[in-house]
């Protein structure tokens, strides 16, 4: 069983919930629960500073393009989100393992609700945070979620 909550981006004026936001609302629960897994950026369309001095244009070729995305670890995961200053588009993966030989093919994008947890940005208007376990409190979205609703 899975659990989810959407999350508009805009609100009230000028307000906005980011994608660092979300992240630090993460962070806290996957410390908490002592989550090493890696993760994989498999989509991303956005602006900011992006990793490793890349340009936007050469990240998203790499989230996008690449098979088995941009791989990183949770806090490269936050260290990208600190850079990212308006997120479009965005599927986030979280994975029990890395594997030598990742297989992009293999991913079930209809069924994002088997794989431990996922944060998705669609069109500039919506979070997506999901998580495999029932059991994860999503507490820190939902009060994210009220200061924009």
């Amino acid at each position: 069983m899975s659990v989810s909550i959407e999350i508009p981006m805009h609100g009230h004026p000028d307000l906005k919930v980011t994608f660092s936001d979300v992240v630090r609302c993460a962070d806290e629960l996957i410390r908490r629960e002592g989550r090493t897994w890696v993760w994989r950026i498999l989509e991303f369309f956005g602006t900011g500073v992006m990793p490793d001095g890349m340009s936007v244009e050469e990240f998203e070729q790499a989230a996008n393009l690449t098979p088995g995305g941009v791989l990183l670890d949770w806090n490269g995961v936050i260290d990208f989100a600190s850079g990212v200053q308006h997120t479009y588009d965005l599927l986030l993966i979280a994975f029990e393992e890395d594997v030598a030989e990742f297989d992009a093919d293999a991913i079930d994008l209809d069924n994002l609700a088997c794989y431990p947890f996922t944060i998705q940005a669609f069109d500039s208007g919506e979070w997506m945070v999901s998580a495999r376990s029932d059991s994860a409190d999503l507490t820190n979205f939902e009060e994210l979620r009220s200061r924009v609703s």
